[in-house]
């Protein structure tokens, strides 16, 4: 069930059934996905932070071997620095969460920024998906593509034209993930080691 929230009007998805399969029809791929759960989906409040803040922990899990060094870290994080982190990132101006929730706790997440252009382009702000994240037991349910679906639904609001995203190339299922999503690959950044 999708309802809309007054006054802000922000659509929140909320699925209230115990066996509740939604199938998802997308190129040549049809995906089913089956939720056994209450999840509801919404934009993130600042004392969303403390749920948020695990899920940060899972990503830098999930980085680790990247193939980036940019992103190996100076020491393991805490929980307590992620949730600081979190509400840095809650506070920024452009910068949106999408969360799914089950019974209070954030199972998932889906970071949205909006960039601006320099003044000499025609576009002149764009969406960044600059992260997603899906607690391990909530993988393979749909909940990515639930977070993706209202991600757009917020850009098209906000009249942003189009949305991009960086993956790893040493993560093939991120990129079946958004190539399933409708993105396509448009460059490729490149790096060597001096």
């Amino acid at each position: 069930m999708t309802e809309v929230l007054s006054p802000s009007s922000i659509h929140v998805a909320t699925m209230q059934h115990h066996a509740f399969t939604d199938k998802i029809l997308q190129g040549n791929f049809l995906y089913i996905a089956t939720l056994v759960c209450d999840m509801k989906i919404r934009i993130a409040r600042m004392r969303d932070a403390y749920g948020i803040a695990p899920l940060f922990l899972q990503f830098w899990t999930a980085h680790r071997n990247c193939g980036d060094p940019q992103l190996v870290l100076a020491k393991e994080r805490s929980i307590e620095e992620e949730t600081v982190a979190a509400k840095r990132y809650l506070r920024k101006d452009g910068t949106f969460f999408i969360i799914a929730e089950e019974e209070d706790q954030i199972v998932g997440y889906l970071e949205i920024i909006i960039k601006k252009n320099p003044p000499l382009f025609k576009v002149k702000k764009y969406g960044y998906f600059d992260s997603i994240v899906i607690d391990e037991k909530y993988r393979r349910k749909g909940l990515g593509s639930r977070l993706v679906k209202e991600g757009v639904r917020l850009l098209k609001k906000k009249k942003i034209p189009f949305v991009k995203t960086n993956v790893y190339l040493s993560n093939q299922s991120a990129i079946d993930f958004w190539k399933n999503e409708g993105f396509k690959e448009v460059n490729t950044f490149m790096m060597k080691t001096i």
